[in-house]
């Protein structure tokens, strides 16, 4: 499974959400799972600075596999990354708000967000990416209809339009983003 540009956007519009919601702007980035970049949104007033910042957590998440407050304890001398910025030609950033986007357990790439505090930060990224439990939630549904390897067909279509006509009234903006992101990589 790869990060493609239709969830980078749904993912994003979930973390602009609540950086509008905290009245922060920030700066956000996505990255494939090998760090290259695939989404870079900046939000009007948001810090130059926060530019390069967000781009370095996105990268530091997926090349290490993990936050980026995680690497922070282990880059500290004595600890098992000490050293390793001075190894790598990319910027490491050790404090918070860079996660991991992880499906059906493998990293498929990053999110990183700069712009308030570190707390407020983590908040935001956490926001983008609390909606990937439900896209893979959504995702195993609508494979669940439709088998791996076929299309869309008339078998399937009366069982998926049953199962979307009982979610959708209840659902809220989050969660049909969600459902958007389970059809985009069923």
């Amino acid at each position: 499974m790869q990060l493609n540009l239709a969830l980078c956007t749904l993912l994003a519009e979930a973390a602009e959400a609540k950086a509008t919601a905290m009245n922060v702007p920030m700066v956000i980035a996505l990255v494939d799972g090998r760090g290259e970049l695939l989404y870079f949104a900046r939000m009007a007033g948001a810090l130059p600075a926060s530019n390069e910042i967000a781009v370095a957590k996105a990268y530091t998440a997926a090349a290490l596999r993990m936050p980026t407050e995680q690497a922070g304890a282990l880059v500290q001398p004595g600890q098992v990354l000490y050293g390793i910025a001075a190894g790598l030609s990319r910027p490491i950033i050790t404090f918070g708000g860079g996660r991991p986007i992880c499906f059906k357990g493998e990293t498929i790439g990053a999110m990183g967000v700069s712009g308030g505090t570190v707390s407020q930060d983590m908040t935001v990224v956490d926001a983008g990416l609390a909606c990937c439990e439900k896209i893979e939630a959504f995702y195993d549904l609508i494979a669940a209809l439709v088998p791996a390897g076929s299309r869309w067909t008339a078998a399937a279509g009366p069982a998926l339009h049953r199962t979307l006509g009982e979610l959708l009234p209840a659902m809220d903006a989050e969660q049909t983003r969600a459902l958007a992101g389970g059809i985009l990589l069923a």
